[in-house]
């Protein structure tokens, strides 16, 4: 008897386990997901402000120099891509954050 309701406890203690681990995961990827509209929105905003600043557009290095981004280490979700003349940039996004944008050249 005793080692029947332990069993009981056992497989509702995992239940409990299974269904908490699919709530986090889907927490997860709605979080990654804010960070990745966030950092879009922040390298635009970046990106605007060195061109109003430098009458174009920057690359990541040059607006972390010019104080218009943050460094964000190996933690980067999106790149910098100029235009040759550097009158438009294009945000494309990392493996950690597929979204990305793409300006209407100046």
């Amino acid at each position: 008897m005793r080692a029947t309701r332990r069993m009981r406890v056992v497989e509702a203690m995992a239940l409990v386990a299974v269904l908490c681990v699919g709530a986090c995961k889907s927490n997860s990827k709605a979080s990654d997901a804010k960070a990745c509209e966030a950092d879009l929105k922040t390298l635009r905003t970046a990106e605007e402000a060195y061109h109003a600043a430098n009458n174009t557009y920057g690359t990541y290095e040059q607006l972390i120099t010019a104080g218009f981004a943050s460094d964000s280490g190996t933690n980067v979700l999106h790149t910098v891509a100029l235009s040759g003349d550097g009158t438009s940039y294009a945000l494309p996004g990392t493996k950690n954050c597929p979204a990305n944008y793409t300006s209407a050249p100046n």
